[in-house]
């Protein structure tokens, strides 16, 4: 909460047109981006679950994924080298799905997010979302799964 008034304060003071305050909050704004770079539904066929047939038979899951990124300069450029490739995260959170076997989707995620940062500098934060969408639990119908947001640390 501390850090919300700090900011309402220094979005204040910049307003103002205090010049030193004024470039400190667009350098926080530059480190914070606002833009982002989404793969949403991805499908792949994994064997995570803690039901023995899960692991046994697998099953679909539909990933989808949000990295915070600054994507200013590939938007004016137009040239590919000034983004993340959509290709490769999606190589990436593949071979983390159709990979090791885990019990949990969090599991899964985590995975997914801690490859997805370590490997995108370019990327302040990412946002994993994993559904099993035909999960054998009596009375699920849409799927289940879990969404976490992690940022570098």
């Amino acid at each position: 909460m501390q850090g919300l008034v700090g900011l309402r304060r220094l979005c204040a003071a910049s307003a103002r047109g205090n010049v030193a305050v004024r470039a400190l909050h667009v350098s926080a704004m530059r480190l914070t981006p606002r833009d982002k770079l989404i793969l949403q539904d991805m499908e792949f066929y994994g064997f995570h679950g803690c039901i023995d047939a899960e692991a046994e038979l697998g099953q679909r899951f539909k990933v989808s994924v949000e990295m915070g990124t600054n994507l200013e300069l590939a938007g004016k450029s137009d040239n590919p080298s000034d983004t993340i490739g959509y290709d490769q995260v999606m190589d990436e959170v593949r071979e983390v799905v159709q990979g090791t076997r885990r019990k949990l989707v969090e599991t899964v995620a985590e995975d997914i997010a801690e490859t997805l940062l370590e490997k995108y500098h370019r990327a302040a934060n990412v946002r994993v979302k994993v559904i099993k969408p035909n999960a054998p639990v009596a009375g699920i119908h849409g799927g289940l799964g879990c969404e976490i947001y992690r940022t570098r640390s």
